[in-house]
C-alpha cells in the first residue's frame, strides 16, 4: 500500500510537469517547491519500503548475486543526496507558504 501511495503521488507530480511542458507554461516557485518536497518524500518512503523488504528477506540478501542488496545500496546512496533531504525541502516550502523569507542556510 505504501508503494502504491508514493507511486501515485510521484506520477501525479510528473503528470503536472508533463502538462506544463506540453502547454509551454512555466510553473511558479511554489510548484517547484512542491515538486522538490514530493521527490524528497517519495525518495524517503521508497527507502523505507526497501528497508521493510530487506528486513523480511533474511541475511542472504547481502550476497552480491542477490539483486535486493543492490536496491538497498542504491537507495541508501541516493538518500544521501541533498535533493532527498525531506526536512530541508519541507522547511523551505513551509517558509514560503508562511510568507517568511528564505533561510540562506537551507539548500
Amino acid at each position: 500500500m505504501r508503494l502504491r501511495a508514493v507511486t501515485r503521488l510521484q506520477e501525479d507530480r510528473w503528470r503536472q510537469i508533463a502538462d506544463r511542458a506540453r502547454t509551454g507554461t512555466n510553473g511558479d516557485l511554489e510548484e517547484g517547491l512542491w515538486t522538490r518536497v514530493t521527490d524528497a518524500y517519495v525518495g524517503r518512503e521508497s527507502m523505507r519500503i526497501v528497508e521493510h523488504i530487506v528486513d523480511g528477506a533474511g541475511a542472504s540478501i547481502y550476497y552480491e548475486a542477490n539483486p535486493l542488496q543492490r536496491f538497498w545500496r542504491d537507495m541508501h546512496t541516493a538518500s544521501g543526496h541533498t535533493w532527498f533531504n525531506t526536512e530541508s525541502a519541507m522547511q523551505i516550502l513551509g517558509r514560503h507558504l508562511l510568507g517568511l523569507p528564505a533561510d540562506p542556510h537551507l539548500i
